[in-house]
């Protein structure tokens, strides 16, 4: 299975391509260079992409991102996420925050 991952700030974006779930490449690029970058990356196959994105500027661009990967697209967030979350506020919980939680929880059974 090949994954993309995305982790979308206001000034950088990671990516992460992982194949059979090992890391293949990492990169950063500026935020601003997504769109072009993304068209670039949609040339290798993807079966999933997973995005975490703190840019409010991004956020607008989340029909634009599905076209250009044309593979199923998950936005990470409180609503969406797999695991409960035990705060008074669940949207006031950053996207990155929640992703952490997924990783650890997939590394330790139980």
């Amino acid at each position: 299975m090949h994954i993309l991952a995305l982790d979308i700030g206001n000034t950088r974006t990671s990516t992460g391509h992982f194949i059979h779930g090992s890391l293949n490449a990492r990169e950063d690029i500026e935020t601003a260079a997504l769109p072009k970058a993304l068209h670039n990356i949609a040339s290798t196959t993807l079966d999933i992409a997973v995005i975490s994105c703190v840019s409010q500027r991004m956020a607008f661009f989340t029909d634009e991102i599905r076209q250009i990967l044309s593979c199923p697209v998950i936005f990470i967030d409180p609503a969406s996420a797999p695991i409960k979350i035990h705060y008074d506020k669940p949207e006031s919980v950053g996207q990155d925050r929640i992703v952490n939680a997924l990783g650890a929880k997939c590394h330790v059974k139980g």
